[in-house]
């Protein structure tokens, strides 16, 4: 089956900017009402013979992008690349790392890291590397941090395994999230502390784990907190862990009855704006300014007046920049 022509005709059309995004599709060969079934026809590459993962994986997926464009650090169960056509880099680290230096960004690019981030790292500290060309296979082990850069405009097929090992820390991480999106946080709670035991460095992890902690009445608080400060400390370049804390400790200043305001408020405000600062998407900086209001406001009607701490973390634009 030759493939090269919708590399090469995609990028005639595709925005070859880093903002312009690596397409990803999990059915195309799976047919479609509009095309034959694909799958009747195309025969699995020999490239993928022999490789370790299960029978159980999810279907092909058909993917392309323009070059410069790629997908930013994330990670996920065992997975392999071939690449079809043009020419691709790939930037990897171990399981045991929990995240990348810069921290993980969703919806950012790769280039972007490349330019601001990795520049400011020692040796041991940056990824490893390799280029991939035409008809070359890239496998990645379960949990590894891995991005990609295209360096020319491309198209590959790839396999996942369908879900993780049951014994990995990723496997229960994924478990527990799931738990909790049913409503179980007492049932996440011990999966998330399985996990983190089996892999104490899982920042993601430990910020669930505290979340999940403050939903559960009789918990301790504080070990809920000090969970999510973990994770911060693991883990200080991501924006989403000062979201969450600032988020956490609103709610333990609403659920103490105001009590202790000042500590709640100050430190929640504080992680709030740099939650804010550091955040890429303007979607999210709206998200959080209007937590900061809504704070804002319930202090100072809870005070029937404006007091310092309220005015120190007031709304105004300026605040954010």
């Amino acid at each position: 089956m030759n493939l090269s022509w919708i590399a090469a005709t995609s990028a005639n059309v595709m925005n070859q900017s880093c903002n312009s995004q690596t397409v990803f599709d999990g059915t195309f060969f799976r047919g479609h009402k509009d095309r034959e079934n694909l799958d009747y026809w195309f025969t699995e590459p020999e490239q993928f013979y022999g490789l370790p993962l299960s029978n159980n994986r999810r279907p092909l997926i058909l993917s392309m992008g323009g070059a410069g464009t790629g997908l930013t650090f994330h990670k996920h169960a065992s997975a392999c690349s071939l690449l079809v056509h043009g020419k691709k880099r790939w930037y990897l680290y171990h399981e045991k790392v929990a995240s990348p230096p810069g921290g993980l960004h969703p919806g950012t690019c790769t280039s972007e890291w490349i330019e601001q981030i990795a520049p400011t790292l020692r040796h041991d500290e940056l990824p490893l590397t390799c280029e991939q060309g035409p008809n070359e296979l890239v496998y990645v082990p379960e949990g590894w941090l891995h991005a990609t850069q295209n360096i020319k405009p491309t198209l590959s097929v790839s396999l996942i395994e369908n879900g993780t090992s049951k014994t990995s820390a990723l496997a229960l991480y994924f478990e527990a999230d799931g738990l909790m999106n049913e409503g179980k946080p007492k049932e996440a709670i011990r999966k998330y502390k399985a996990c983190v035991r089996m892999r104490p460095r899982f920042a993601e992890a430990w910020n669930s784990l505290g979340v999940a902690m403050l939903f559960v009445d009789g918990e301790d608080d504080t070990k809920g907190l000090k969970a999510i400060y973990k994770s911060l400390k693991l883990n200080p370049l991501h924006p989403g862990n000062y979201k969450v804390l600032g988020r956490s400790l609103k709610i333990l200043w609403e659920r103490n009855g105001h009590t202790g305001q000042t500590k709640y408020y100050r430190r929640g405000m504080k992680a709030l704006k740099i939650a804010h600062q550091m955040s890429k998407e303007v979607r999210e900086k709206k998200e959080i300014r209007r937590i900061m209001k809504a704070w804002r406001d319930n202090l100072i009607k809870g005070n029937g007046g404006d007091p310092p701490e309220a005015k120190k973390y007031s709304d105004g634009r300026s605040h954010y920049t």
